[in-house]
Protein backbone atom coordinates (compact mmCIF):
# COMPACT_ATOMS: atom_id res chain seq x y z
CA UNK A 1 0.00 0.00 0.00
CA UNK A 2 1.27 3.01 -0.81
CA UNK A 3 0.81 6.74 0.95
CA UNK A 4 0.18 9.56 -0.95
CA UNK A 5 0.18 13.22 1.37
CA UNK A 6 1.26 16.48 1.46
CA UNK A 7 4.79 17.30 2.25
CA UNK A 8 3.81 19.09 5.63
CA UNK A 9 6.81 21.63 5.88
CA UNK A 10 6.84 22.53 2.13
CA UNK A 11 2.87 23.14 2.29
CA UNK A 12 2.85 25.38 5.22
CA UNK A 13 5.83 27.46 3.79
CA UNK A 14 3.69 27.40 0.62
CA UNK A 15 0.41 28.57 2.84
CA UNK A 16 2.51 31.21 4.88
CA UNK A 17 4.46 32.85 2.22
CA UNK A 18 0.62 33.42 0.35
CA UNK A 19 -1.23 34.73 3.71
CA UNK A 20 1.00 36.53 5.45
CA UNK A 21 1.72 38.86 3.19
CA UNK A 22 1.79 42.35 4.81
CA UNK A 23 0.90 40.81 8.08
CA UNK A 24 1.99 43.32 11.12
CA UNK A 25 0.62 40.58 13.94
CA UNK A 26 0.72 37.01 12.35
CA UNK A 27 -0.86 34.69 14.31
CA UNK A 28 -0.09 30.75 13.36
CA UNK A 29 -2.75 28.72 14.60
CA UNK A 30 -1.80 24.71 15.98
CA UNK A 31 -2.68 21.50 16.24
CA UNK A 32 -1.67 19.93 19.70
CA UNK A 33 2.10 20.26 20.18
CA UNK A 34 1.84 16.72 22.08
CA UNK A 35 0.13 14.23 23.89
CA UNK A 36 -1.24 16.37 26.57
CA UNK A 37 -3.13 18.36 24.29
CA UNK A 38 -2.09 22.13 26.23
CA UNK A 39 -2.63 24.60 24.79
CA UNK A 40 -1.95 28.25 25.54
CA UNK A 41 0.06 31.14 24.04
CA UNK A 42 3.45 30.28 22.84
CA UNK A 43 5.71 33.29 21.33
CA UNK A 44 8.63 32.40 18.77
CA UNK A 45 9.26 29.18 16.82
CA UNK A 46 8.45 26.05 18.60
CA UNK A 47 11.59 23.51 18.13
CA UNK A 48 10.44 21.02 20.67
CA UNK A 49 7.50 19.56 19.25
CA UNK A 50 7.32 15.99 19.88
CA UNK A 51 4.46 15.54 17.29
CA UNK A 52 6.22 14.61 13.77
CA UNK A 53 3.48 16.45 11.86
CA UNK A 54 2.89 19.32 13.83
CA UNK A 55 6.37 19.91 14.27
CA UNK A 56 7.34 19.76 10.31
CA UNK A 57 4.03 22.31 9.75
CA UNK A 58 5.76 24.67 12.55
CA UNK A 59 8.74 24.81 11.10
CA UNK A 60 7.83 25.20 7.42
Amino acid sequence: MQLVAAGDRAAARAVAAHMLIGARAPLVLSQPLDRDRWSGLLRGPATDVPFPVTRARLTG
